[in-house]
Order: structure tokens, then C-alpha cells, then sequence
């Protein structure tokens, strides 16, 4: 993994790396995060420009109302 760039707006960051698989591809990865009291957490991943909380609501809707269920 290669961290790229980092960009912090207050409590928001965004920070772009690039993944490099066993075969040498190369694929984009950014996490989004916010700061709350003091502490960062990842609130959004998008690989190659595609947001997991985007494309499942469900899952993570299930997951945030229960923590303990199995996905």
C-alpha cells in the first residue's frame, strides 16, 4: 500500500493510496474520515472510485442497528 495524499478540511480528511496486488495492479483506494473529539474514523472506502457504504446500504444499515450481527 502507498499512502498518496492526505487533505484535512477541520473535521473532515481524505487520504488516497493505491493497492498493488501479487500480479503488479494497481488499484486507487480512499478512505474518508471525520474527527470526533479528537479521534479519526473511517466513515467511507472507495476503491477505485466506488463507495462500499453507497453500494450497500443494507449491510451496513443491519450492521450499525445490531454491531454484534454477522454480515
Amino acid at each position: 500500500m502507498t499512502f498518496l495524499r492526505e487533505v484535512i478540511d477541520e473535521d473532515y480528511a481524505r487520504v488516497d493510496s493505491k493497492v498493488t496486488d501479487s500480479k503488479g495492479t494497481p488499484y486507487a483506494v480512499t478512505y474518508k474520515l471525520l474527527n470526533r473529539d479528537g479521534d479519526w474514523g473511517i466513515y467511507d472506502l472507495f476503491v477505485e472510485n466506488v463507495s462500499l457504504v453507497n453500494n450497500y446500504p443494507s449491510q451496513f444499515g443491519r450492521i450499525m442497528k445490531n454491531p454484534r450481527s454477522k454480515i
